[in-house]
């Protein structure tokens, strides 16, 4: 008798929307990056990671769910949600680039190269210029502030590609 498993694990990537695929995507890359970041604070015995009093899953959570366009619960209650999301972004960020820094042949840490990585060469960098595009357009005026000026640097908004 041949074992049956009632759950389908072939789950069709082309039915999944632009939006899902870019959250999938993201997931795997924070995945990717833990080791290097685990590795990075090993060697340095120090982060800057923890401003927003969350775990790197809480803010992938957080943040995918911002993306998809629901409003999430607020995982703090001693601010609002536009300042849990922008520490959020803010510790992501952190992840990233003491990841990145930690990575064989990284010995040069020009920020001006490890911001271009990170807002151009990362899907970490996309999804937070669409969660940028989700918080402009919020009623929350606070959001709206949090969108326009606070996610994205302005030199990477306005970058010509």
């Amino acid at each position: 008798m041949i074992p049956a498993c009632p759950v389908n694990f072939s789950g069709n990537k082309d039915q999944l929307s632009d939006i899902e695929k870019l959250i999938e995507a993201f997931k795997q890359e924070v995945s990717g990056m833990r080791s290097w970041y685990d590795i990075a604070v090993s060697k340095r015995g120090r982060t800057t990671f923890g401003v927003s009093h969350l775990d790197i899953n809480d803010i992938v959570h957080l943040i995918c769910d911002m993306v998809k366009g629901e409003t999430p619960d607020n995982p703090r209650e001693d601010i609002s949600l536009p300042f849990t999301i922008n520490y959020a972004v803010d510790d992501l960020k952190a992840f990233y680039l003491e990841g990145v820094t930690a990575q064989p042949g990284q010995d040069s840490h020009k920020s001006e190269a490890l911001s271009d990585w990170f807002w151009n060469k990362t899907i970490a960098g996309d999804v937070i210029k669409q969660l940028r595009k989700i918080c402009k357009k919020s009623k929350d005026g606070m959001m709206q502030i949090v969108g326009t000026i606070l996610l994205v640097p302005a030199a990477q908004v306005h970058r010509k590609k």
